[in-house]
């Protein structure tokens, strides 16, 4: 899964109003720490697609706190991690 195509880098204006971004590069020669960072921070709509089916077999309404989806790019190395930004900047 790359979210960050390959481009040149392009940065903002300085005073650029910028939205906010839950965009995460992470940067690690383990793929388990990749795979740690997929658990913790992805699967917020599975969780929440699991407690609507909970709720509808038990009947009661489910208070789900609103979480926040991230993109994540992964990298193994810090010269492919500055490829990924180059590009993430020029599309942006």
């Amino acid at each position: 899964m790359n979210h960050f195509p390959s481009q040149s880098l392009t940065l903002p204006p300085p005073g650029a109003n910028l939205e906010k971004n839950h965009c995460i590069l992470v940067v690690d020669d383990n793929e388990a720490i990749h795979e740690d960072f997929r658990k913790i921070l992805g699967g917020a709509s599975a969780e929440a697609e699991f407690d609507a089916e909970e709720a509808e077999v038990f009947g009661h309404k489910v208070s789900l706190p609103s979480r926040v989806e991230f993109e994540m790019g992964f990298a193994s190395q810090g010269a492919q991690a500055l490829e990924l930004v180059k590009a993430s900047w020029a599309a942006a």
